[in-house]
């Protein structure tokens, strides 16, 4: 069993590569709406180097509160273009989960 455990580590070790993320900007906007909701605009923008398979987003909303997710866009530098990720399945590129009512996106 000693043997199996630094084995385990050790081609652990050669399969890591390493990864960057960090937020370069945040802008936030909040206003109510003519019901009294409170909307949000948030811009996030982040470097990612590396491999990345997936982010999770969380949200503390106190009491019985939902959140509701109007659009969810990604910018992408390199074409100048925006792309429209979709409410779907997590294995697929640019889509989206919402858990929990909208804690984890």
């Amino acid at each position: 069993m000693k043997y199996a455990t630094i084995i385990l580590l050790f081609s652990l070790s050669f399969n890591c590569q390493a990864r960057e993320f960090f937020w370069q900007d945040i802008k936030v906007k909040a206003f109510l709406n003519k019901k009294g909701e409170l909307e949000i605009k948030e811009e996030l923008v982040a470097f990612f180097k590396g491999n990345f398979d997936s982010v999770t987003r969380f949200f503390h909303l106190p009491g019985n509160k939902d959140i509701r997710l109007k659009k969810f866009e990604v910018y992408n530098p390199s074409n100048d273009s925006w792309t429209l990720l979709t409410y779907g399945d997590l294995s697929k590129v640019n889509q989206y989960m919402i858990w929990n009512k909208g804690q984890y996106i």
